[in-house]
């Protein structure tokens, strides 16, 4: 997502600006800049939570594929659609999407 991207980047840049900007740093936010190994602290725990998402997100990926595909579907088990009429009050908002 692009723009996701572009957030994290903005954010990114606002956290060293006011870590790292004298006068920052010190008066308004009364805080220092990181260290050495304070940085590493953050690179490696931002690379075992990167880890761990990942993992997880193929291991659920597995999981449902391997489900769905391991189902016996029969055009008997098709879900058929929902006709339920929607309100009038409903074509306040606009463009219906869910009418039939």
């Amino acid at each position: 997502n692009p723009i996701a991207w572009w957030s994290y980047a903005i954010m990114a840049i606002l956290q060293v600006f006011i870590t790292y900007t004298p006068g920052l740093n010190d008066a308004i936010f009364t805080m220092d800049a990181m260290d050495g190994k304070q940085w590493g602290i953050v690179v490696l725990f931002m690379f075992v939570v990167l880890i761990v998402m990942e993992a997880e997100k193929s291991i659920r990926g597995y999981i449902t594929d391997r489900q769905y595909y391991e189902e016996d579907w029969d055009d008997d088990d098709a879900i058929e659609p929902d006709t339920t009429p929607l309100p009038k009050e409903v074509t306040r908002f606009g463009k219906n999407e869910l009418a039939h």
